[in-house]
């Protein structure tokens, strides 16, 4: 007897989500797979979560929302729950006075910005690169 499964591609158990941040970005997606919260704003091809700058900050934001900003990604739903995935990015922190962090979380997500901590009850890993500079998996 010889079984023979479909890749996941074929079965619709992957997706693949690539972001370039061209000023037309957003225009390209749908509002459910990815969107902005808090301070994040697409600036000259660049993604900024978080920045001083009056000039990126979304206005009416008030308190700790004012200084962090999230994107969001929605995927589709396979039909089985992932067993594993690949996540890649490329940052760049600087040019400020100091932060605390940033996270990346995987799983059911509140609305709103998502902070150095990260949220949700799924993955969360956070980068803490203020006073602790350590790595923390949750």
């Amino acid at each position: 007897m010889r079984c023979a499964a479909p890749a996941a591609k074929e079965a619709g158990a992957w997706a693949r989500v690539a972001l370039g941040f061209s000023e037309a970005w957003a225009a390209e997606l749908h509002e459910a797979e990815a969107e902005l919260h808090g301070a994040a704003a697409v600036v000259a091809g660049q993604l900024h979560l978080t920045t001083h700058h009056p000039a990126f900050t979304r206005e009416g934001l008030l308190g700790a929302d004012a200084a962090r900003g999230s994107l969001v990604l929605s995927l589709p739903q396979p039909a089985l729950p992932p067993r594993s995935f690949r996540a890649s990015f490329q940052l760049r922190m600087g040019g400020g006075t100091g932060a605390d962090g940033f996270s990346f979380s995987y799983g059911d997500l509140p609305a709103g910005p998502i902070g150095e901590l990260g949220a949700g009850d799924g993955l969360r890993i956070c980068w803490r690169t203020h006073s602790l500079m350590r790595l923390e998996v949750r």
